[in-house]
């Protein structure tokens, strides 16, 4: 758990997108800070901006979310219930039932 992180981007009080980092959640600071700065907020640009700030790592661990799409290593794969039925809670990590993070920001805008 001490490395799993969650960056939520929210307007108003709604999740518009929800970033899920299974390793390097540490970085979730710096990460938050990069997404202010580009003030760009499609799946591909954050993405990017979490892995080039080291929030999450390529080969699985960084799942970015919106409502509707989901963005990750292998798209292949279909994304688990928790994150679809949790998706609205910008504070809850769905890759595990118990729902924490160790690091977690949330991004209004």
């Amino acid at each position: 758990m001490a490395t799993q992180g969650i960056i939520s981007i929210v307007k108003g009080d709604k999740v518009i997108l929800k970033c899920v980092a299974g390793c390097d959640g540490y970085n979730a600071h710096d990460a938050a800070i990069a997404i202010k700065k580009a003030n760009k907020y499609d799946l591909k640009t954050i993405y990017d901006i979490c892995l080039r700030n080291n929030f999450g790592c390529y080969h699985g661990c960084l799942i970015v979310q919106s409502e509707n799409d989901f963005m990750t290593f292998d798209k292949e794969d279909p994304l688990p219930e928790l994150y679809i039925e949790k998706f609205n809670d910008p504070n809850f990590n769905p890759r595990w039932e118990r729902g924490t993070a160790s690091y977690t920001e949330i991004i209004n805008i």
